[in-house]
């Protein structure tokens, strides 16, 4: 599998300023990011900013200084040039995104993300480091869009200045045909987080939705939203695709990523927030598929599957087939 790459300056930078930002465990130990993604070549060399600095003058009369208006005793100095963040290319923006995702994901597991861990890091120095890198930045906010729309939106949380939750957004912006390719984009980027990998990775979670939004999204065609809850360690996964409408409210979804248009994470310090499911799908949200008290176990995987999350987990360890599931969404 080809992945992209950066030039070398670029690549160069990404890891400097990661090598700086870091990643800190729950006991606090540093743990060093890593190394190895790109060939370490040349020197980098910081420029210290030089200020522009009053010229020298000759010593004034005592006739010159009475006719001097009075002036503060501290001089104003003229402000620094802010450098200005780097211009990616689309396929540059493609590369950095592909290599951030694939950063070793041991050093840094989820809820951390890309050395950013909820309840501990400061918010305002990560978004300078996602400035510098070339994303596009708001007030708690970082962006980069790629080729074939891959685009990658994270917004954050806080609290007195520390992160407390961070979304992730990933995926392509088009469902039409002409958008297939895209998501082979897409899928080469978010590899590490496909259905398969986050459950390999994280083992079965706490608990899973699964349903088609279909009354929702009237003329989109059908599609499924499949949600993993880890409750104990602050991670809410959810997935976006296409699904095949076998008979009525009968379902088949697949969930390889060329099948996935868009992957979204909650990542959060475990126990801050009280109901975690009513917080990313709240009952009314789901109103068209049943009463608020008994709408999410309408949508639970087993519900739906009539499949445990266990059965399905150890199923899929024994194969390599695409994971796929036939479900059903009930409607009033």
């Amino acid at each position: 599998m080809k992945i992209f790459s950066l030039d070398k300056g670029s690549s160069l930078f990404l890891v400097l300023l990661l090598t700086l930002t870091g990643c800190q465990s729950k006991n606090g130990d540093t743990v060093p990011p890593p190394t190895d993604i790109v060939e370490q070549a040349g020197t980098v060399t910081l420029a210290t900013p030089t200020m522009n600095r009053p010229a020298a003058t000759t010593t004034p009369t005592a006739t010159e200084i009475r006719a001097q208006p009075t002036v503060s005793a501290t001089p104003t100095l003229p402000p620094l040039t802010p450098t200005p963040k780097p211009t990616l290319t689309s396929e540059q923006a493609t590369a950095m995104l592909t290599e951030l995702l694939q950063l070793d994901s041991s050093s840094c597991p989820l809820p951390c993300w890309l050395g950013i861990v909820p309840g501990e890091s400061q918010l305002e120095p990560e978004l300078n480091r996602f400035k510098e890198l070339g994303f596009r930045v708001g007030s708690a906010s970082a962006g980069l869009l790629g080729a074939d729309e891959f685009l990658m939106t994270q917004d954050f949380g806080s609290s007195e200045g520390i992160v407390t939750t961070i979304e992730v957004t990933g995926g392509y912006d088009s469902q039409d045909e002409e958008s297939l390719a895209f998501s082979q984009t897409f899928a080469r980027g978010w590899q590490d987080y496909g259905m398969k990998e986050i459950l390999g990775r994280y083992g079965i979670p706490s608990r899973s939705f699964l349903f088609s939004p279909y009354r929702a999204d009237p003329g989109g065609g059908p599609t499924y939203r499949l949600y993993l809850f880890y409750d104990s360690q602050g991670i809410v996964v959810q997935y976006r695709g296409t699904a095949e409408q076998l008979q009525g409210s009968n379902y088949r979804a697949c969930f390889d990523l060329n099948s996935v248009w868009s992957i979204e994470l909650f990542l959060y310090e475990p126990d801050t927030i009280d109901s975690i499911i009513e917080h990313i799908l709240p009952a009314d949200s789901l109103s068209y598929l049943g009463e608020p008290d008994e709408v999410h176990n309408l949508v639970d995987w087993q519900q739906a599957t009539g499949m445990s999350l266990e059965a399905f987990y150890e199923s899929l360890q024994s194969t390599e087939a695409t994971p796929c599931v036939e479900f059903y969404t009930p409607f009033p």
